[in-house]
């Protein structure tokens, strides 16, 4: 007997070529906010900021290299709504330290701060 083990339970919706239901609306949102704002934007630089706002919708919506589930917005919004006065302590294990040690000898004290 053969099972079937589902590999994806949610999917987005696509809308275009790459581009999503849920990227068409923040793409949305961006443009509204790009043309409530042109007004605050001198009438000989209109022309880039249209081409620089259209360049970072584009960017914002784009995939992160180093989380391909999130996007730069998505990101970026997770970067600022982190806790600031949180400190991590991320313990080094013995062996990195000795192979930092190896790696440059004398470089280093054995006392630690």
């Amino acid at each position: 007997m053969r099972y079937i083990v589902t590999q994806e339970i949610k999917s987005e919706t696509q809308v275009l070529w790459f581009i999503y239901l849920q990227d068409l609306a923040f793409l949305t949102v961006w443009i509204m906010l790009v043309l409530v704002l042109k007004e605050n934007v001198h009438g000989y630089l209109r022309i880039p900021y249209y081409m620089f706002s259209f360049v970072v919708g584009v960017r914002m919506v784009l995939r992160v290299k180093g989380n391909p589930k999130r996007r730069y917005y998505q990101a970026l919004a997770i970067y600022i709504g982190r806790p600031k006065n949180i400190y991590r302590y991320f313990k080094e294990d013995k062996k990195d330290e000795r192979e930092r040690d190896s790696a440059y000898p004398g470089r280093h004290t054995y006392y630690r701060v």
